[in-house]
This record gives structure tokens, sequence and C-alpha cells, in this order.
């Protein structure tokens, strides 16, 4: 079976690498076509990249190249290098780069969308389509979330209304948080 993962797989966080490794390595250990989807989320690609010279402010050069130099940059920079270079050899990622302007994923009878806090709006700059299943896909495709959570228990009725439509897109759903089941 081909299997597709959408995760926060560019994360340069530990928890997110390493249950998406998991996941992918324990899919294909079972037999499966298992891959990350390479969805290149703007919020996650901006918070986790490295300083460089697209953070120069013409406005404020000095504090620019100051910041350059300050160890929290530094360690930020060998951080992120240590991450791309675990994903370039443990994670099994898509050819093809998708982006929220490519709502099209084939290719896949089941896409797994999880586990982390995919859902929390606060990650991703407001409820993301495709942490949601919002992009088109053969017929025959099975969605289905896996230890999905929002990170949060409030959610505000305009937000739950396009929640309640969004949760269609779904043929299983599996949540981490209690609150979400309801």
């Amino acid at each position: 079976m081909r299997i597709g993962i959408l995760t926060f797989h560019r994360a340069n966080n530990y928890g997110a690498l390493l249950q998406c490794y998991a996941l992918c390595r324990a899919l294909c250990n079972l037999g499966h076509n298992a891959e990350v989807i390479d969805y290149r989320q703007p919020v996650i690609e901006k918070s986790y990249s490295k300083v460089g010279l697209k953070d120069f402010n013409p406005l404020r050069p000095v504090r620019f190249l100051k910041s350059l130099f300050l160890p929290q940059t530094l360690t930020r920079n060998i951080r992120h290098s240590r991450f791309v270079s675990f994903r370039n050899k443990y994670i099994n990622c898509s050819e093809k780069i998708f982006t929220p302007n490519n709502k099209i994923i084939e290719d896949y009878d089941v896409i797994f969308i999880g586990s982390d806090q995919l859902w929390n709006s606060k990650w991703t700059n407001g409820l993301d389509d495709y942490y949601w299943g919002n992009f088109r896909h053969s017929v025959n495709t099975v969605i289905a979330s896996y230890a999905v959570s929002m990170g949060k228990t409030e959610i505000d009725e305009e937000e739950k209304e396009r929640i309640k439509k969004l949760l269609e897109n779904f043929d299983f759903l599996s949540v981490r948080e209690n609150s979400l089941k309801s």
C-alpha cells in the first residue's frame, strides 16, 4: 500500500522529527511503501529557518550584524544544520515539494495527517487546509488523522463551525486530546 504522511517534518523539534521518523519506519516495516509528503508550511519554514542575509533589515544594519554573532544565533544555525542533516539521511520525503498554492496530492492509497499539533492555528497562522485534508486527491485515497492535536481546549464559535466542515474531509479520525472527541 502506498502511504503518505503529512506532519511537521521540517520543524527543528526533536519530538516532531522523531515521531515522523518512527511512523514512517513502522509503516515500512509492515511492508508498506510509506513516505513523508514534503509540504513546506510557510510559518513553520520561517520559524525554523537559519538566521542569515534574508533577515537583513537595512534600517538596522548594526543590530543585524550583532545578531549574527550572538551565541543564540550561532546555536540556532548549528541546530538547524543538524536537523537538516538528520532529515536528509533518515526521512523518506516525496520527490515533489508541496506548498499552499499546490492543492493536489495524488498517488497515495492512504494519507495520514498527524501527529503533533497540526491543528493548532497558532502554529500555522490559522487553520492550514493541508493539515485538515482540504486538498484534491484521488477518490479512492483514504484520509486519516493520526494522534493529531490542537494544543488548546477553547475554540471560538467561528473556528468551531469551520472545523466541523473540515472534519468531513476525513475517513478516519484519531486525536490526542479528550476535548477534541466531542
